[in-house]
């Protein structure tokens, strides 16, 4: 869902109904899918051509990979926590012999996120 301003934000909402509740409030647009940390209190998802976390209480919002200012980029549909929450993941296109693959690669999570 889009903000006010129209940039792709992540929300949260009950699977009972109700209101949305904006989760981000960052000025760049979320491109990717998400993944939740396995205690549910963070999302991994790709923004800002970077990989990024967020904290759902607060919301606040920590880059986790240096950004890429054009490709390779981290591809849209790349972030997953390990099962501890110690890593995530994600996949970037690289070349070789002239061909191009994803290739996976993981960041570790910083104590306390």
């Amino acid at each position: 869902m889009e903000d006010d301003s129209g940039v792709p934000q992540l929300w949260t909402v009950s699977p009972n109904g109700g209101t949305p509740a904006q989760v981000t409030t960052n000025p760049w647009r979320v491109q990717s899918a998400f993944s939740w940390s396995p205690d549910g209190r963070f999302l991994a998802y790709v923004m800002d051509n970077s990989v990024f976390t967020t904290d759902v209480e607060t919301g606040e919002s920590v880059r986790l990979t240096e950004r890429s200012a054009s490709w390779p980029a981290p591809t849209d549909y790349s972030c997953c926590y390990s099962p501890d929450g110690a890593w995530i993941s994600f996949s970037r296109p690289v070349k070789n012999d002239g061909q191009i693959f994803d290739q996976i690669f993981v960041v570790a999570v910083p104590e306390g996120i």
